[in-house]
């Protein structure tokens, strides 16, 4: 079995980092390793930042590698319901 790669989130991803995350899950998502998202200290999370969660998880999906979101955060489960995005997100 091929080990997990492992991101843990800040508190914020917004609009002012999403650059900087966006290059750091393309690289997970170019390996051959499930990727583990730990969201437990995002506290403050933009359109932005959930915008590229959503093609992140949809980017994983096509390329069939598990995307695995360990304790989301209220603040991103949050975020992600008000903008209609749990089922893309979070599956």
């Amino acid at each position: 079995m091929t080990p997990e790669m492992t991101v843990e989130l800040p508190e914020e991803i917004s609009i002012e980092n999403v650059a900087e995350w966006k290059q750091t899950f393309t690289g997970l998502l170019q390996g051959s390793s499930p990727v583990q998202v730990v969201a437990s200290a995002l506290s403050r999370v933009d359109t932005a930042g959930v915008q590229l969660f959503a093609v992140v998880a949809q980017a994983a999906k096509a390329a069939g590698k598990p995307l695995v979101w360990q304790q989301p955060s209220d603040a991103l489960k949050t975020t992600v319901a008000q903008l209609g995005l749990t089922q893309v997100v979070f599956n």
